[in-house]
């Protein structure tokens, strides 16, 4: 490669001419293509500099959205459905909208045993059984008593032009429990209360609170003491042997 400078005069001017590779270029032409090169290196290299970050022609990195994998998926998918509460009613329809009131219905009630005291919204509608009796219509809490313990306590529905049909079985919340002992003769608290004590025959204790009760057996230094469970209207029987 060889690059030769030459100055030229004529008519009293001067031109400065370059030689390169054995062509001869005007001095203007040389800086021209020079500042051309310069450009051009300064765009392919940054093409930020010269055009901005707003420039339309630039390629942007895409965004990703965030994915989930596993647990965490369906987290992020049970998140968006909203949680519904079912009110839980006698009337299988209390999963619709309640019944519209200031209009008429009617409720039929049994229950097992007889003669107890229904409440509808308050109230007091008799004793069962009662048999299609008209009332209004709308959603009420229903209340049945026997013996003045509340057995039923829930919401029903009650729609107009139609028999809401019920049968309920009543279980008083007392039991009875029967202990037979060995020695014979032996003192029985429940709770810590004495309810009695066995002389050679079996003791029968009878309206104990269904639940779980502390039973305590004693004859002299013997003693037994255990938790047992009363349900409503059953007898549990019982043998205990005290040790020496």
């Amino acid at each position: 490669m060889r690059i030769l400078s030459y100055t030229l005069s004529k008519n009293g001017r001067s031109k400065n001419l370059i030689c390169f590779n054995s062509k001869i270029f005007n001095s203007k032409h040389i800086y021209s293509l020079l500042l051309s090169f310069l450009l051009g290196l300064i765009v392919f290299t940054s093409p930020q500099t010269v055009f901005g970050s707003d420039d339309p022609y630039l390629e942007t990195e895409p965004t990703e959205s965030p994915s989930y994998s596993g647990s965490d998926a369906q987290a992020d998918k049970n998140s968006s459905i909203p949680t519904q509460v079912t009110e839980t009613t006698a009337d299988q329809s209390s999963n619709q909208n309640p019944p519209p009131r200031g209009q008429r219905g009617k409720i039929s009630i049994t229950t097992t045993p007889s003669k107890a005291v229904v409440y509808l919204a308050g109230q007091n509608l008799g004793k069962t059984p009662i048999e299609e009796m008209e009332v209004n219509s709308g959603r009420h809490d229903l209340t049945i008593m026997l013996e003045g313990e509340e057995l039923v306590r829930e919401r029903v529905n009650i729609w107009p032009n139609q028999t809401l049909v019920l049968d309920k079985k009543l279980i008083l919340p007392y039991g009875s429990l029967t202990i037979t002992t060995t020695p014979s003769k032996a003192k029985v608290f429940i709770d810590g209360e004495n309810v009695g004590q066995t002389s050679g025959a079996p003791l029968t204790v009878n309206n104990i609170q269904a639940g779980t009760r502390i039973l305590k057996v004693t004859a002299g230094k013997k003693s037994k003491e255990m938790q047992v469970e009363i349900k409503g209207e059953e007898t549990l029987s019982l043998e205990i042997v005290l040790g020496k």
